[in-house]
């Protein structure tokens, strides 16, 4: 359902069955990372088939040293590159981000980010000498709308890119705080990515569109 890759290692989401990792050329997978939730639970989801399993994985990320899986039911899990569980394993020990919708992942600067309904949330991870630290939330910030995705602000952090249902599109500093916000359509923003050439975002009506700076700020391009 969602994947994650970074040289030869491959991440899979599933439904129900948690995160599979794989390395590249090989059919088996390597490793199983478990999620909380219960499978039998449907949540209401951001697609034609209007639900979704709680454990359905809705977002992945993996960095090289942290993988985090973002789930329908609104929880997000962070495992360490060996696949120690981190934060957000166990269901009784967790706190959901909402029971408003899926929850979106992004691993940036040190930073684990997370949105799920109105709410982007962020994480400072470990550092080096992890055994000594913990996972510390440091920022929260209330939406106008509920979060349809997430992705990176730029190719070198600093910037976080937020498409939501209203049809527009927040960017963001890394603090969180609301740099810009632009409309991308009537529909909601389901997938948005920097480019070298601007912005591009995916509605749930199936348009894609680039969006180039121009001299008023973002204007409409062409793909």
């Amino acid at each position: 359902r969602r994947v994650a890759m970074l040289g030869d290692e491959l991440f899979v989401g599933t439904a129900s069955s948690g995160v599979f990792r794989y390395r590249l050329h090989e059919d088996t997978p390597r490793q199983q990372l478990a999620v909380a939730g219960r499978s039998g639970q449907s949540v209401p989801a951001d697609h034609p088939g209007e639900v979704d399993p709680e454990t359905s994985v809705t977002s992945l990320d993996f960095d090289g040293r942290w993988v985090a899986a973002g789930l329908a039911g609104g929880y997000v899990h962070l495992w360490d590159a060996d696949g120690n569980s981190v934060f957000g394993q166990d269901l009784d020990q967790m706190e959901p981000l909402s029971r408003d919708g899926p929850s979106y992942v992004l691993l940036q600067d040190g930073f684990l980010y997370a949105a799920s309904g109105r709410w982007l949330r962020r994480w400072r991870l470990p550092g080096p000498d992890a055994s000594r630290q913990k996972v510390l939330e440091t920022d929260s910030e209330q939406l106008p709308a509920r979060v349809h995705s997430l992705a990176p602000g730029a190719p070198d952090g600093g910037r976080l890119l937020v498409g939501l249902a209203t049809g527009e599109v927040d960017v963001r500093g890394a603090d969180l705080h609301l740099l810009l916000r632009h409309p991308a359509g009537g529909c909601a923003v389901s997938a948005v990515r920097a480019v070298s050439q601007g912005i591009v975002t995916g509605a749930d009506d199936g348009e894609v569109v680039l969006w180039q700076l121009g001299a008023g700020g973002l204007e409409r391009g062409g793909l």
